[in-house]
């Protein structure tokens, strides 16, 4: 089956988006504030204005990753659709085997190696006590073996989804993820049915695509729950059941304001040849091939050096300082700061995309061939077993 391309740019813009933003986020506040935000003197900017500040919306990226990868399950099965009622429900079985075990596989290998560095003591990003319940580097190697195989197995969980934080904080997403695929996926199968027949005209798209980045780029206040100027007309319009979480009123109506946005955006971009060639060039299409691996690897290389490394780089401008300054007196000297960050993040992305690129080779692909032999002995068809006996071949995902 022929691979969807532009999927591949969509999903390298949205692991190198996550990748930078988690670099920053916590450490300056001018690329999450509203443009209207005050102080006036600290804001204002124009990559602040809603759709201009997309590069920014990182909170939008994981519904981004749940649509296209439903979207790409969608395709993959509907495929098979022309094989009468059995072989698409079979299929459509072993895709959903098949989803679990290529998220979860290679979340261990990445795992381990997160809890080993803070078991030696080279991590130098502080964690909050539930995550390391309390246990120091080199001490209790008992208890940090049992940490790790509580959290691979609370992070297995695809049901009752709870927020499980480790080394690692981006891997809360994996079981939400394969959650989406099972009830997202389906809600797009007609849309994947009558997309080749949609003619939208070109104006229309463009509301649309347009649109969609405006909710892509919804945020506001998480303690206050209200959204920032430009978006608080929306209050007036949500649905009632968006605002039933509790204390994660807010998160919860982001998410869905966002979700609808990337379903907008993907929407066109499946309906536009013109705007999918854009995401075809070859780099998005190598960083979208090992996107998933950069995903999981992203954390690792600041754990561990992006402190020393901003101290180091500040030292040499400013050897009176024995250490990178808190960011509130770092702004003071913004030449200093801007040579710190820049050659840290010139390391730690270097460092990052090596990673990723030898986790896509070693452990991705490899994965891939571990979870064909786990879905083919889990499903190996009984005897008399006619429908089980149905040619359903491995489609290589979209």
């Amino acid at each position: 089956m022929e691979r969807i391309r532009w999927l591949d740019g969509v999903r390298a813009i949205a692991a190198v988006s996550v990748s930078y933003n988690h670099y920053i986020m916590g450490e300056f506040a001018a690329p999450y504030n509203s443009f209207w935000a005050a102080p006036s003197s600290e804001n204002r900017w124009l990559f602040q204005l809603p759709i201009l500040r997309l590069p920014f919306a990182v909170h939008s990226m994981v519904p981004l990753f749940f649509i296209i990868g439903g979207y790409a399950m969608a395709h993959s099965v509907l495929a098979r659709s022309s094989g009468g009622e059995g072989a698409f429900s079979r299929y459509f079985q072993l895709t959903l085997v098949r989803r679990w075990l290529r998220l979860y596989l290679p979340i261990i290998p990445i795992t381990v190696l997160a809890n080993a560095a803070y078991f030696v003591g080279v991590t130098t990003r502080p964690f909050a006590e539930h995550v390391t319940r309390g246990l120091k580097p080199w001490t209790a190697p008992l208890q940090h073996l049992r940490l790790l195989v509580d959290y691979l197995v609370d992070i297995a969980e695809p049901v009752n989804l709870a927020w499980h934080e480790g080394f690692n904080n981006q891997l809360w997403t994996i079981p939400a993820r394969h959650e989406w695929s099972v009830i997202g996926s389906p809600v797009l199968f007609p849309r994947r049915a009558t997309a080749s027949r949609a003619r939208l005209v070109g104006l229309a798209k463009t509301v649309i695509l347009l649109g969609g980045l405006y909710l892509m780029c919804f945020e506001g206040d998480e303690g206050t729950g209200v959204a920032h100027v430009g978006y608080q007309w929306l209050a007036s319009i949500r649905s009632r059941r968006w605002a039933e979480s509790g204390r994660n009123t807010f998160s919860v109506v982001r998410s869905c304001y966002q979700s609808l946005g990337g379903l907008m955006v993907v929407s066109v971009i499946a309906t536009s040849p013109s705007v999918a060639r854009r995401l075809e060039a070859p780099v998005l299409q190598y960083l979208g091939k090992i996107s998933f691996s950069w995903y999981l690897v992203h954390q690792l290389p600041p754990i561990i050096l992006k402190g020393p490394l901003r101290d180091f780089f500040w030292r040499l401008l400013r050897p009176q300082d024995p250490v990178h300054l808190i960011m509130s007196e770092a702004l003071q000297y913004p030449w200093t700061l801007l040579f710190a960050w820049t050659a840290t993040a010139s390391i730690i992305f270097t460092l990052t995309w090596i990673c990723a690129d030898l986790y896509f080779r070693q452990v991705e692909e490899k994965s891939g061939a571990v979870s064909k032999r786990i879905e083919s002995w889990v499903n190996a068809p009984k005897d008399g077993d006619a429908e089980a006996n149905t040619a359903v071949p491995i489609i290589k995902r979209p």
